[in-house]
């Protein structure tokens, strides 16, 4: 479970009417309860995603765009490049982001479902050029970081 969440402020880019890039490479710290291990991402510029995927009947429950967007990002992210995790863990991952940044139970939960049962062929087609622009690791960084909009040094 991801306890606390860190991210430098991103920039985007309207790529498509369906995808975004990262305009400026950001970094996003997430630290989770078990033996209080963070998982780091480096997102460079250049990445593309779609915040929330699925038709647009839904938006109404769960918007495209919305505080989660963090989520979505590091979803998409773990969904290009694996990093080591299960696309489980990528999808609970994507849930505990939704929830700490303040999305309510019901629209992370229906977010969560969707991408248990629909995601499996995006998890199965990484894109290899995708790839190049995530990284993760463990190791606790010392950047300035926004937790929640507001700047804090990572430990």
């Amino acid at each position: 479970m991801i306890t606390e969440v860190l991210y430098t402020k991103p920039s985007f880019v309207k790529m498509t009417d369906d995808y975004w890039a990262i305009d400026d490479e950001f970094c996003a710290d997430l630290k989770t309860d078990e033996d209080g291990g963070v998982f780091q991402f480096t997102i460079k510029s250049g990445f593309m995603f779609n915040f929330r995927s699925g038709p647009g009947a839904i938006d109404s429950f769960v918007p495209k765009i919305d505080d989660g967007w963090l989520g979505y990002v590091i979803h998409d992210a773990l969904y290009e490049d694996h990093c080591g995790l299960s696309r489980k863990t990528a999808d609970t991952i994507m849930y505990d982001i939704h929830r700490m940044c303040g999305l309510g139970w019901a629209r992370s939960w229906i977010a969560y479902k969707a991408v248990r049962a629909f995601g499996q062929s995006a998890w199965d087609e990484a894109d290899e050029r995708q790839k190049e622009k995530v990284a993760m690791n463990w190791a606790p960084g010392n950047r300035r970081l926004m937790w929640f909009g507001k700047e804090k040094t990572s430990p």
